[in-house]
């Protein structure tokens, strides 16, 4: 992922959600088969080499939940301009 500065949340937020876009739009080419984990595994550069189960699901689900923190905090820094 694009290197971001830490505390520009707004930043972040935006480079995450660019990369779930570009390979959203590059993988619905590649047909049906796709599912949302392995759309965020891509986006967050996990490995599930052998399906989705175990770790690599928990750590997905994390930083997808994380994604949550992160709009608040954009949100609150928006507030205050």
């Amino acid at each position: 992922m694009e290197d971001v500065e830490p505390n520009n949340p707004a930043g972040r937020l935006h480079a995450i959600l660019s990369r779930a876009l570009v390979l959203t739009n590059a993988k619905s080419h590649l047909g049906s088969g796709i599912t949302a984990a392995d759309l965020w595994a891509g986006v967050f550069d996990i490995s599930i080499s052998e399906g989705i189960a175990g770790e690599p699901l928990l750590e997905i689900v994390s930083r997808v939940l994380q994604i949550n923190k992160l709009i608040d905090e954009t949100e609150i820094n928006l507030r205050k301009i």
